[in-house]
């Protein structure tokens, strides 16, 4: 079996020596020189290390190793950005899959005071079952970081240097995602304040869990749906060629949907600091084989004294059917954000969006909306 063929068919690969010990060294002096001289940052997903974004040293490499991963994964790839971090005692990694930008990615060990620190991989939200994977300084995996789920349980060495390297497939849905949006590699993101256009959506990984999830569909499951409308309050229609779906309105107080307001308010501090109040709608949304939704906007455009939907916050509840993708249009392109099982976003509700055709099984989703005064 080809190389190509294992990582296709396990979603990742070990290689061993990949890279050389001398860069590996000089790699991690220049970590730690970064570290000393406060460039590193607090890492919000590991709370004890230090990490650095888009450093030009760790973004050259990713820009130079691009053909060899390409190579190894079948795929063109481009890269879209490094991430390093130095691990600390005491650090964890929960289980999880990872944003669009990520869809092939490459973690090496740079350097470890102490045993390396293993890395699991498993297809499914289960940690029985998983491979283990040591990473000898240089070692790398190559792993398809947007279907397969990692994490690393508590370290008790004192450091470990770690280096990740992202890319997409040039043909593949997240080509967009190219430098992760920058003008170029080797610089940082331009910050929300400065970019607001740019942000086309915010999201947050695992943030409801399997069981909830799955308790939700089952709960629903035996309410009385009603077939989605077109058309606004004025004029609603049902036509299964542009919104084929069923729904269910539920409690703005339920637990899904305070969870979802909630996600709402904290997307909109982040990102866009628009002008919002309340949610007038949360809904159960169950789209079958050829379920689908045509490209359209949820705000409505009222009258001045009115309020006007400002945000959208979508759960995604499982992701075991084909098709049904989410996606949000940018000009000629489609945007497809993260869409695992637990995951929730938030974008513009005026933004162009829509649900692609479900081709097998079922997708469920809930949605609410956060209103606002009328745009100005």
């Amino acid at each position: 079996m080809n190389i190509d063929d294992d990582f296709d068919q396990n979603y990742y690969v070990h290689i061993k020596d990949f890279l050389d010990p001398k860069i590996c060294q000089k790699a991690v002096k220049h970590l730690f020189e970064l570290y000393n001289n406060n460039l590193t940052e607090k890492d919000q997903q590991c709370f004890f290390s230090d990490s650095v974004y888009g450093d030009p040293f760790f973004d050259n490499l990713l820009n130079e190793l691009a053909p060899i991963f390409s190579e190894i994964s079948g795929k063109t790839l481009i890269p879209t950005y490094s991430y390093a971090r130095i691990y600390r005692t005491g650090e964890t990694l929960k289980i999880h899959k990872d944003r669009p930008a990520c869809e092939i990615s490459a973690t090496i060990t740079l350097g470890v005071e102490g045993d390396s620190w293993p890395i699991f991989f498993n297809k499914e939200h289960d940690i029985k079952g998983a491979s283990k994977i040591i990473l000898d300084v240089g070692d790398a995996a190559l792993y398809k970081g947007c279907d397969i789920h990692h994490w690393r349980e508590k370290y008790n060495g004192k450091w470990q240097c770690q280096v990740f390297f992202h890319y997409v497939d040039s043909n593949g849905p997240y080509k967009d995602e190219k430098f992760d949006r920058r003008e170029k590699i080797g610089v940082k993101k331009t910050t929300n304040e400065n970019n607001l256009d740019s942000i086309y959506y915010w999201y947050f990984d695992n943030a409801l869990t399997h069981n909830y999830c799955d308790s939700l569909i089952r709960y629903f499951s035996n309410y009385s749906f009603e077939k989605g409308k077109i058309g606004g309050n004025l004029n609603e229609a049902i036509n299964p060629e542009i919104r084929n779906v069923d729904k269910i309105q539920i409690d703005n107080g339920s637990s899904i949907g305070t969870n979802l307001i909630g996600k709402s308010f904290l997307a909109n501090q982040q990102a866009w600091n628009y002008d919002i109040n309340t949610c007038n709608q949360v809904e159960y949304l169950r789209y079958s084989s050829s379920g689908r939704y045509k490209p359209h906007v949820d705000t409505i455009f009222a009258q001045p004294d009115q309020k006007q939907r400002k945000l959208t916050a979508l759960a995604f509840l499982n992701d075991d059917f084909e098709g049904g993708k989410l996606f949000l249009q940018v000009s000629e392109d489609r945007i497809y954000p993260l869409q695992t099982k637990g995951t929730i976003i938030v974008f513009p509700s005026y933004m162009l969006h829509g649900v692609e055709d479900v081709l097998n099984g079922t997708r469920h989703t809930v949605v609410c909306w956060m209103l606002g005064p009328n745009f100005k």
